[in-house]
């Protein structure tokens, strides 16, 4: 009667489970008959809930809800704990799935502002270089066409700072804004806007090496990623290539 019940259609799962919670309690079935056929008026929880109470004073059954008591709780302890575990679980799992995901934009980021930072530094050595500033095998006239290659790379350089804005933490974009400043440097003095010599050019070129390590290794830390250990410095120039300065990319 209570499935065809219009006032039970949209509660059908409450009323069930009333009805097995009363079965349990009173293990009786004239209980769960008289409560089947007072769910069909409107007002049917409170008298549920009546006919529940009446039927157990008056049978004498307080003593077995207490004994049945310490189950219930159980049950109800039961499902809260699986709930709150459960609950926990898919929150750490969600975690570790965006963090997979950031991470994995964030190491695409960085490596592609490592190469276009590289791009730019490389140019601007070769144009250093057709200055007398620094030696290169392959010295840059800097005609038109090259000079808009070099801006070209530069612009290529200062799009990939952005996306980095977006996903590093504040320590690594320290270093980046540094590391900018440096090429900055690079690129004046390789146009000819900053008036230079050998020695400015290889103190412009050392500092932006060391912000350039200074660099990856906060990316590396921000990433997770095992310290590497102190490299030992290799002797620069080789003996094989004198230079006047030591400055190479």
């Amino acid at each position: 009667a209570w499935r065809h019940s219009p006032d039970l259609s949209a509660s059908g799962n409450g009323f069930r489970l009333w009805c097995r919670c009363t079965s349990l309690l009173s293990n009786s079935a004239g209980v769960i008959r008289e409560v089947c056929a007072l769910a069909q008026t409107r007002s049917w929880r409170f008298r549920c809930g009546y006919v529940v109470l009446r039927r157990l004073s008056d049978g004498g059954h307080m003593s077995g809800i207490v004994d049945q008591l310490p189950t219930l709780l159980g049950v109800v302890v039961g499902g809260l704990m699986s709930y709150v575990v459960g609950a926990l679980a898919e929150r750490s799992r969600w975690r570790r799935q965006q963090e997979t995901r950031w991470d994995g934009q964030l190491l695409q980021a960085y490596s592609d502002y490592g190469h276009a930072v590289k791009e730019c530094a490389t140019r601007y050595l070769r144009l250093a270089a057709y200055r007398g500033l620094t030696d290169h095998p392959a010295p840059l006239e800097p005609s038109d066409a090259e000079l808009e290659q070099a801006a070209a790379a530069e612009g290529r350089r200062s799009a990939m700072v952005e996306a980095l804005r977006l996903l590093t933490n504040a320590e690594t974009a320290e270093a980046m804004q540094r590391l900018n400043r440096c090429v900055w440097h690079l690129e004046w003095l390789a146009r000819g806007q900053l008036a230079g010599e050998p020695s400015s050019w290889a103190q412009a070129f050392s500092d932006y090496r060391a912000a350039r390590v200074e660099f990856y290794e906060r990316a590396r830390r921000s990433l997770h990623i095992a310290e590497m250990g102190p490299l030992r410095d290799a002797p620069w120039p080789p003996p094989w290539r004198p230079v006047r300065d030591p400055s190479d990319p």
